[in-house]
């Protein structure tokens, strides 16, 4: 009687866990089936908007940086060989002179006066020579007269250009064309060899010096391009060019000196200005991508590419090798070729292979960001 009960229970169990499962199977394909009917109404996936880039190939340079101070191409002290007094000042501070033009003159009353007697002296001489040696000629001169007058007109000759010398020292000319500074004497003031009198620069054009690392003494050559600005002219940059390299490297700093020449027409640059420099080197054509399209994933580097025909294009991921960086753009070494299409904004709803819907055209952004923003 007992067995026969246990059997009955067991098949009720049984019966219990068979109908439980179906109910289980029924309850969970419902939602599936469902899921299944919505997909099939909606179709394939929409196509994700996103903003793309044609990958150009552009111009890149490495650029050493460094301070430097301006020097004038050419720069005198204006001063005196003799003490004497000003008769004369030719010109105002600031003036642009010409080369051998006269700047100051000095007293010389006394010395145009020995001037004049000099000049009577070698006429005179000068009429005695010609007429001995017209005389000679004839015989009724002696050699040793001739020989005579011959010296008198020599030592007559020679006076009159020391004073003329003289004269010359007591009138100071520009040395070459440039721009005078501010002047230190007045007329009638005395002036002894070494005073200054006033500062002539020639600034047509104008020279950098600044230091380089030696580490970098490879990469240096004369003609390389320089960019200099100074904080007294914050929108302008002054281009010029490496003229000279120093010899030798300073064994403080280990550094080299540099010389750049800059064009300085419009006159704006002075001497003693401390400039920041730009040197430029290493010129060459690269892969220029925006560097909004980066995509970095540990020390490796993604970009998304469109592929495909209109229509039916998808977005690739590629790994890159990159270079140098400058404001907005990335050197590309590897990687990517130009005509490239790159995905420069979207990029953070993609996943390899999915299909896009690139836009290229002017206002592209405002119209993929702002139809999701209303």
């Amino acid at each position: 009687m007992s067995a026969a009960r246990g059997e009955h229970v067991d098949m009720a169990q049984d019966a219990y866990s068979f109908i439980s499962s179906r109910v289980r199977a029924a309850v969970c394909a419902v939602p599936l089936l469902f899921l299944s009917v919505e997909a099939s109404a909606q179709g394939p996936r929409k196509p994700i908007d996103v903003i793309t880039e044609t990958v150009v190939e552009s111009e890149f340079v490495d650029t050493i940086e460094g301070l430097g101070t301006l020097l004038a191409n050419e720069q005198v002290e204006v001063t005196t060989l003799i003490t004497e007094r000003v008769s004369a000042i030719n010109f105002n501070d600031g003036d642009r002179v010409e080369a051998d033009q006269i700047l100051v003159e000095f007293a010389q009353r006394e010395e145009a006066a020995l001037l004049s007697e000099a000049q009577a002296t070698l006429n005179e001489a000068s009429s005695e020579l010609r007429r001995s040696e017209q005389l000679e000629k004839r015989g009724a001169v002696s050699e040793t007269e001739l020989s005579q007058r011959r010296r008198e007109f020599g030592v007559a000759d020679a006076r009159f250009k020391a004073i003329e010398a003289q004269i010359e020292d007591r009138v100071i000319r520009a040395p070459f064309a440039g721009r005078v500074g501010i002047r230190t004497v007045s007329v009638g003031s005395t002036v002894s060899p070494g005073d200054i009198i006033v500062r002539l620069v020639d600034d047509t054009v104008m020279k950098l010096d600044f230091s380089v690392p030696s580490t970098f003494l490879a990469d240096l050559a004369v003609g390389e391009q320089v960019v200099a600005r100074s904080r007294a002219f914050r929108d302008s940059e002054f281009t010029g060019v490496v003229a000279s390299i120093d010899s030798v490297v300073d064994p403080v700093t280990r550094s080299v000196l540099v010389r750049a020449i800059i064009p300085n027409p419009d006159g704006l640059l002075r001497p003693g200005l401390l400039m920041t420099v730009d040197l430029l080197f290493n010129r060459r054509g690269a892969i220029a991508l925006p560097e909004e399209a980066l995509i970095p994933s540990g020390d490796k580097s993604f970009v998304y590419v469109v592929d495909g025909a209109p229509g039916e294009q998808t977005a690739q991921r590629r790994e890159i090798q990159i270079g140098d960086r400058r404001f907005g753009e990335v050197e590309v070494l590897s990687g990517l070729k130009a005509g490239d299409q790159v995905i420069t904004e979207g990029a953070i709803k993609l996943r390899p292979g999915a299909r896009v819907n690139p836009k290229v055209s002017e206002g592209a952004t405002a119209e993929l960001f702002g139809a999701s923003g209303g």
